[in-house]
């Protein structure tokens, strides 16, 4: 990701990788103000498909560098799609944050 994406911020960066790897959730972030709605995230995970709502609690807990809404990897591992979970491994592998 920070070679393909030299001149962004890491907020930007973040943005990019959302939008490219779960642009079903991107919508709970505000990318003008750089934050995540948090109470929307949790109202979103009521309805969302159980891959999405693995996703999204993944994604929100690299944005604020803490597990605020409980991501299981043992759950990822069993729920996500080699794609899916291709983006976390990747992420563990090599991690940034916004």
């Amino acid at each position: 990701m920070e070679n393909l994406t030299p001149n962004l911020s890491s907020q930007e960066k973040f943005q990019i990788w959302v939008e490219t790897n779960a642009p079903g959730i991107a919508y709970l972030w505000n990318w003008e103000q750089m934050e995540v709605n948090l109470e929307q995230a949790q109202k979103f995970l009521d309805f969302a498909s159980h891959g999405e709502a693995v996703m999204a609690r993944f994604m929100v807990g690299v944005w604020l560098g803490r597990n605020e809404l409980n991501f299981d990897i043992f759950e990822a591992r069993g729920v996500l799609d080699q794609k899916q979970l291709q983006v976390v491994l990747d992420w563990i592998k090599t991690p940034f944050w916004p």
